[in-house]
């Protein structure tokens, strides 16, 4: 588990015991008899089923959605920073903000440049877009600065760029924002999980927009969507949508992207960019509509009212 250290697991008295196969057995089945087949919900039922966990006594501590739900904690410094971040660029959170995430492990879950560069200009052409901010990648350096030469002069106001900043401060940046923007990598799935503060002094907004775009893996294994069927949808309070190509040589062995070699990356063919665009400016409209109206008036004006 990558939330978890390994030296955590080091102590003496630790035990390890290695679930991999009985766990891929799990997967296949689910697939077998047409059960929902996301990782992460299998992951967690799987290990109820294998540690014999009472679910009805855990529904009852944790509250209904305490089985099914997945969450990362934040400390108030994390949420303290990306506060501060936020305002030293003039913005707040749920200000019409969208958070794009560029980066990928593999080239075949990394969103075409050219479709990654076109919904970023989209999302910053619309006006109920306040702003964008764009993640700084580790596994394909300088993807950033090329997708910021790709849009106009005139758009690259509204983009803010993040550095690389804890860990804290990128996922309490993350709640922030009213949509997220990925691929298949971690901070997706980060994402999607539920924000709860460790100290419960925060309340934690919860209402990011999770917008997955797949290549060679399956959402419905790694995916996250309000609507598609043997989909799960994102721990959040708004919905989820996931994307992906149509293309016709997909199969289960694409997850182990590593041992892939495919001479031609098609994991992207027929994508359906302007589909992913309507959703963006779908949910922007709708968030703009919910807003209140202020309306400023000259002194002039407000007299004579």
């Amino acid at each position: 588990c990558p939330f978890i250290p390994s030296k955590s697991l080091a102590k003496s008295t630790s035990r390890l015991i290695q679930l991999y196969v009985p766990f891929a057995a799990y997967v296949f089945r689910a697939w077998k008899v047409n059960e929902r087949r996301h990782v992460s919900y299998l992951s967690r039922t799987f290990l109820l089923e294998f540690l014999q966990y009472d679910r009805m006594d855990s529904q009852r501590k944790q509250g209904s959605s305490g089985l099914n739900t997945n969450a990362v904690y934040l400390g108030t410094d994390a949420i303290e920073g990306a506060r501060h971040f936020l305002q030293s660029h003039g913005l707040s959170a749920g200000s019409g903000l969208v958070f794009f995430h560029p980066d990928a492990t593999s080239k075949y879950g990394l969103v075409p440049f050219e479709v990654q560069s076109r919904l970023l200009r989209h999302a910053l052409e619309n006006e109920d877009i306040t702003a964008v901010l764009l993640g700084k990648p580790f596994s394909y350096e300088n993807l950033d600065e090329q997708l910021v030469q790709s849009v106009p002069p005139a758009l690259r106001w509204k983009l803010v760029v993040v550095p690389h900043v804890p860990l804290g401060v990128y996922v309490a940046l993350m709640d922030a924002c009213d949509m997220f923007v990925a691929g298949d990598t971690g901070p997706l799935h980060i994402a999607a999980c539920r924000k709860v503060s460790s100290d419960g002094r925060e309340v934690l907004r919860n209402q990011t927009a999770v917008l997955a775009i797949y290549g060679a893996t399956d959402s419905r294994m790694y995916g996250y969507d309000s609507e598609a069927a043997h989909h799960v949808p994102a721990n959040q309070d708004v919905v989820s949508r996931s994307f992906s190509g149509a293309t016709p040589c997909r199969n289960i062995t694409c997850i182990n992207k590593y041992g892939k070699f495919c001479k031609e990356v098609r994991c992207f063919d027929r994508l359906p960019d302007s589909d992913i665009e309507a959703h963006i400016d779908r949910h922007f409209r709708q968030l703009a509509a919910q807003r209140p109206v202020t309306i400023s008036l000259s002194p002039e004006r407000a007299f004579a009212l």
